[in-house]
């Protein structure tokens, strides 16, 4: 999967995903390397994301870890979403 970033980030990013789904519920894991500039920084990082969750629960989480990093940029980070519900 290939995709064009614009705003705050710009540039494109390409991904492999591996998705299982049993019913109503199911996940995907991905990892997906981008080549942009972030607030005036250009680089390229991969970020590993992926989310689980059925019709009523929903959990994701997110690494990014810099190929050819900007000075100043961190090595990895990680954030973790809390499970949210899916009810809009």
């Amino acid at each position: 999967m290939t995709k064009a970033y614009a705003g705050a980030l710009e540039g494109t990013g390409a991904a492999e995903l591996l998705m299982a789904q049993l019913g109503d519920a199911g996940g995907y894991v991905a990892s997906e390397r981008i080549e942009g500039t972030l607030a005036g920084r250009t680089g390229t990082f991969v970020v590993q994301h992926g989310a689980v969750g059925d019709a009523t629960d929903r959990a994701r989480s997110a690494t990014s870890c810099p190929a050819r990093a900007p000075a100043g940029w961190r090595r990895c980070a990680a954030t973790r979403a809390s499970p949210t519900s899916a009810s809009r």
